[in-house]
């Protein structure tokens, strides 16, 4: 009877296989009688043993280009200690029926029913395909063995095996799987009892698996769950020019023995591949045999993989493998996947994996996957390779930190997009740095989704400042979008702890602490990136502490601000930090371009370089709005070394409220030059020091300055109006100015100056009477000087803008710049 015929009614027979296997092989074999069929010695063709009578083997059977077969209801009383053993090119058939129940019986030729008494059913290498159904197996194993040791195909289904002296089966790894697949397939009849091991009744409860060749599995195959652990104590490789896989199903356990273990792709011509196929309610386990850290060897899966195969890891506990100085499961082919996984008790890393892997291997990782290695962290092999990511990647939080062993490229022709998740955290080695895009190797895009209650965390590894570089955005990194980023530690040999490029994108709700320098720096043209109108939410506001240096470098490279855009409006916020620009800023755009900067912002420059608004033709002007935050700030990078100050050229506005203006030092320095444009602020603050430069000058016609709320001093000069430029302040303070508070030179223009504090309660000084329509007498109040051609009553009394009393210092006529003319008197 075929074996494959035996399926349609394999339901049926295993209910009663397993009422009466429980019996059949306590049967006591009978004495050995005259009429018993003996064998002894070798077969050397076809041979067929049948029911007539009980057989007895009374010495090792060899089977020999020939074929045994062993048939319903036979009997095989075994000597103590002896084997049938089927040689290459040989065939072994045991063919009970199920129908009628008459199962094959080989048992011990002994009324004593003791573990091991004869020795195997042994199949070699090079046998042909056998078969052994239907059989109640007792007894064999002598001196340890396994009582069916397989080295060729043989198809095992209906089978009962007891007391074997060793493990009841023993397997060459390449003949395992199809040997037992039909009994695999058997799920829905009961899968432990279609090869029923009968665990408990072994010397050796498990399944031997010989893996001692340099190349153990070369072909695809299914290992099946027999309610009894697989053994390996050999390093089982898998590989061949037909891309094997060994899958593993559901409950399936393998022990390993001392420096056993699995590699998964031999070479470059044998590739192989291993699956995991484990379920939430049936795992799969991978063990040592020895419950000690290390005490096997572990997986390895190697480069040598199809990158349309992906090898797998679901529903799986791996636990005891590795040493200090190996990972227990090291991963360097392309892809592995992992879902309901966990790693326990290695001595060390518990998992070291190439890049490109890191996908598929964290998306399915729960909190728990890592438990009690003496290394609670994945190493991602990221100096192995120069470019670690050419393609898209997606990860995830692991549970425990992916420490980066040298630098992270992500790069491709295809725009490699990395992705990081909230809760990941990457720790990176002394020196590494994530680099993102290459010119030469592709481009790439970079995406951080964190939130505030799980933030994507870089650090160093070795948890100090400076000990690694940070994040690289190369101009070819076509987007950037970073929500909620913990940066820290970067900043080796000098480094920005961020390097942003030319890149698009934005950043919010990050924190960038702890660099050794810098915390970012950034290209002009991606300034919005960091500085965009989001940062006025709380919610999403950078935040910065604790680095270096407290401050963001701006790369201005010698552009314009706005050239290139297509928005005529474009808006800064306070990114947390005070702005370092590295040259000239200046504001101007074809078509105009109006800049709107709010409330807490810090612009800083190095010494001679300064802001300027327009520029030969091309237009720009600034809005300012203080909010919550306070003024606009803008001063020197270096205190001692000073800066150039802000111009403002034809075409140019200024508008607003909130600016201060600090700092500025040179030959002839000056803090705001307007030489052309429109000024209309409420809150300008002009501090100067030791009485030098001129905090605002303004000149020529077209030049407009309209001021409330000020306050101008330190300066020698606070206010220099010249030619035909127009000046008009009001409820402000000039006080301690050197020379003059303001001085106007040749301007044909009353400049008026009204209620402001000249820092005395008496008003300014103007020590001349000149007539110039103006003010026409000279007076000392004791406030800074005030020159011709200045309208300076009323003043005010106190910083409180009080108004002075009375309708003016003398009974002289004076004249407004609209040239109404007043009378005044003492």
């Amino acid at each position: 009877m075929d074996h494959v015929d035996l399926r349609a009614r394999r339901a049926a027979r295993l209910g009663l296989l397993f009422l009466l296997g429980g019996m059949a092989w306590l049967v006591a074999a009978p004495p050995a009688a005259a009429q018993n069929y003996r064998h002894c010695g070798q077969i050397s063709r076809n041979e067929t043993w049948t029911s007539l009578d009980a057989h007895i083997v009374e010495c090792e059977v060899r089977v020999r280009n020939s074929t045994l077969t062993i048939g319903p209801n036979v009997q095989v009383l075994m000597n103590e200690g002896v084997s049938i053993v089927i040689e290459p090119g040989a065939k072994l058939e045991i063919l009970g029926n199920p129908d009628t129940n008459e199962p094959v019986r080989i048992v011990p030729n002994s009324r004593d029913q003791a573990q091991g008494f004869w020795g195997q059913i042994r199949i070699l290498p090079g046998a042909e395909e056998s078969v052994i159904q239907d059989a109640i197996i007792f007894g064999g194993g002598k001196d340890g063995s396994a009582m069916i040791d397989i080295g060729a195909v043989t198809r095992l289904f209906l089978v009962d095996l007891r007391g074997s002296g060793g493990a009841p089966l023993a397997f060459d790894a390449n003949v395992l799987g199809p040997s037992l697949e039909d009994a695999g397939q058997a799920l829905s009849a009961g899968i432990c009892n279609v090869v029923a091991l009968r665990s408990g009744s072994h010397v050796q409860n498990e399944i031997r698996v010989k893996a001692d060749a340099d190349v153990d599995l070369v072909d695809s195959q299914f290992w099946h769950h027999f309610c009894m652990p697989y053994r390996i104590d050999d390093i089982l490789t898998i590989g061949g020019p037909d891309l094997p896989t060994l899958s593993l199903n559901p409950g399936v356990e393998l022990r390993f023995g001392a420096g056993a273990g699995i590699v998964a792709g031999a070479d470059a011509e044998n590739l192989g591949h291993f699956e995991a196929n484990g379920e939430e309610d049936a795992p799969i386990l991978l063990t040592g045999v020895d419950k000690t850290p290390g005490s096997w060897r572990g997986l390895e899966f190697t480069p040598y993989a199809d990158a349309n195969t992906f090898n797998s890891l679901f529903y799986t506990r791996v636990e005891y493998g590795g040493s200090a100085d190996r990972a227990m499961v090291e991963a360097r082919a392309p892809q592995l996947l992992a879902e309901g996984v966990s790693f326990a008790h290695a001595p060390g890393y518990p998992v070291a994996i190439r890049p490109e892997a890191v996908d598929g291997f964290t998306g399915g990782l729960g909190k728990d996957a890592f438990v009690a290695n003496g290394v609670q962290r994945v190493k991602v092999l990221a100096d192995e390779v120069e470019l670690d990511l050419p393609r898209s990647s997606d990860w995830k939080d692991a549970g425990v930190p992916l420490e980066i062993t040298g630098d992270l490229r992500v790069a491709g022709p295809d725009v490699a997009r990395l992705y990081l998740n909230a809760g990941l955290e990457l720790r990176f080695a002394d020196g590494a740095g994530l680099i993102l895009g290459d010119a030469q190797a592709g481009e790439a895009g970079f995406y951080v989704r964190g939130s505030r209650s799980r933030p994507v965390t870089l650090a160093g590894l070795s948890d100090r400042v400076g000990s690694w570089r940070g994040v690289t955005i190369d101009d070819a990194t076509l987007a950037v979008e970073i929500d909620h980023l913990d940066l820290s530690q970067g900043g080796a040999d000098g480094a920005a702890m961020l390097d942003w490029g030319d890149a698009e994108g934005f950043m919010a709700g990050s924190n960038l602490h702890d660099a050794a320098g810098l915390p970012l720096a950034i290209d002009l043209t991606r300034i919005t990136a960091i500085a965009s109108d989001d940062q006025l939410d709380p919610e999403q506001k950078n935040r910065y502490a604790d680095n270096g240096l407290a401050q963001i470098l701006v790369r201005v490279e010698g552009r314009r601000y706005g050239t290139g855009s297509s928005e005529r409006v474009l808006e800064w916020a306070d990114p947390g930090a005070p702005l370092a620009f590295d040259e000239d800023l200046v504001v101007a755009a074809d078509g105009g371009l109006l800049l709107r900067l709010n409330g807490g912002l810090d612009l800083r420059f190095p010494a001679g370089k300064g802001m300027q608004l327009s520029d030969a033709g091309v237009r720009g002007g600034l809005d300012l709005h203080p909010g919550q935050s306070g003024p606009v700030r803008l001063g020197p990078i270096d205190p001692a070394a000073g800066w150039a100050g802000m111009r403002m050229v034809p075409g140019s506005s200024l508008d607003g409220e909130g600016l201060r203006i600090e700092g500025v030092t040179g030959a002839a320095p000056v803090s705001l030059d307007v030489r052309g444009g429109a000024v209309s602020l409420a809150g300008l603050v002009l501090q100067g020091a030791g009485g030098t430069g001129i905090g605002l000058r303004l000149e020529g016609e077209g030049s407009q300055v309209g001021l409330t709320e000020a306050r101008i001093g330190g300066f020698a000069t606070g206010i220099e109006s010249q030619g035909a430029a127009r000046l008009q302040v009001e409820r402000s303070i000039i006080a301690g100015n050197a020379d003059w508070g303001v001085h106007s030179q040749g301007n044909p223009e009353c400049q008026l100056v009204v209620q402001t504090y000249w820092g005395s309660p008496e008003g300014p000084t103007d020590p001349s009477d000149a007539a110039d329509d103006c003010m026409d007498l000279a007076y000392d109040g004791g406030g800074d000087r005030v020159s011709d051609g200045v309208v300076w009553w009323r003043y005010a009394i106190d910083e409180a803008l009080t108004p002075a009393p009375g309708i003016g210092p003398g009974a002289i006529t004076i004249f407004l710049p609209s040239v109404v003319r007043v009378s005044a008197g003492r």
